[in-house]
């Protein structure tokens, strides 16, 4: 491969997520650098890497041009899987997206999304709504991963189809901070837990000394809410396995 680039952190753990196949679908593809890794690694035989974009889209296929692998990435202009045919990938990978958005277009072609036997998630926000349809919608989570990189914090899923695992936990928990990350009691989930509980601690302190309003009112309660998930899950990452 002629090109050469730094794979973040968040891409290589996204890459190592996939199980391989036959072919990939690269949605949100950018400059194609995740694709083009899971080609030179062998993870699969093809990739279709697609963007809405247009700009990042010719780059990326100037990227697969000069990594020598145009024969097997296809970059293809595509608003999610609208240019996806049913039965032509048996993976889709969407990071870099928020959780609404992946939830969006997981539901708009819902044929071609459960036509697919593996889906690799990385949602940077409202990750809850993307394990809920997961759930919803015949996949079981089969690996999870968390990554800290420049100051953030981001947790990446792997789901096939199949019948859900019954879990003793939390479901609304399970949904926000993962259920084989909570069961791994992974150490980057436990760092994230515990900031995120002096965020909220926080919020709570100052939001109480403000003069209450229905606005202040109805905060409290969401942060208060969100404060007893938090605790819920630094609780099972405390439990004896």
């Amino acid at each position: 491969m002629s090109i050469k680039f730094d794979l973040s952190k968040r891409l290589d753990a996204v890459c190592r997520l996939c199980k391989g196949g036959s072919c990939v679908a690269d949605i949100g593809c950018d400059h194609g650098y995740t694709s083009i890794t899971l080609i030179e690694r062998g993870v699969f035989e093809k990739a279709l890497a697609m963007d809405v974009r247009k700009g990042p889209l010719d780059i990326a296929k100037q990227h697969v041009m000069q990594s020598g692998f145009n024969e097997k990435i296809e970059c293809r202009l595509s608003s999610g899987f609208e240019k996806l045919v049913k039965g032509e990938a048996d993976t889709a990978v969407i990071t870099g997206m928020g959780g609404a958005l992946i939830k969006d277009i997981l539901s708009e072609y819902i044929d071609v999304t459960t036509s697919l036997k593996q889906l690799v998630l990385g949602p940077q926000s409202e990750i809850h709504l993307v394990r809920g349809f997961l759930r919803d919608n015949g996949f079981v989570i089969t690996g999870e991963d968390m990554v800290e990189e420049d100051g953030k914090f981001y947790q990446l899923i792997r789901a096939e189809r199949g019948a859900n695992l019954s879990s003793d936990k939390d479901q609304t928990c399970e949904d926000f901070y993962g259920p084989l990350l909570l069961k791994n009691k992974n150490e980057i989930l436990k760092k994230y837990l515990e900031k995120e509980h002096t965020l909220y601690k926080d919020l709570l302190k100052g939001l109480s000394d403000k003069s209450m309003t229905d606005a202040i009112e109805k905060r409290i309660s969401e942060v208060t809410g969100l404060l007893r998930i938090n605790e819920l899950a630094l609780n099972y990452m405390e439990e004896d396995i």
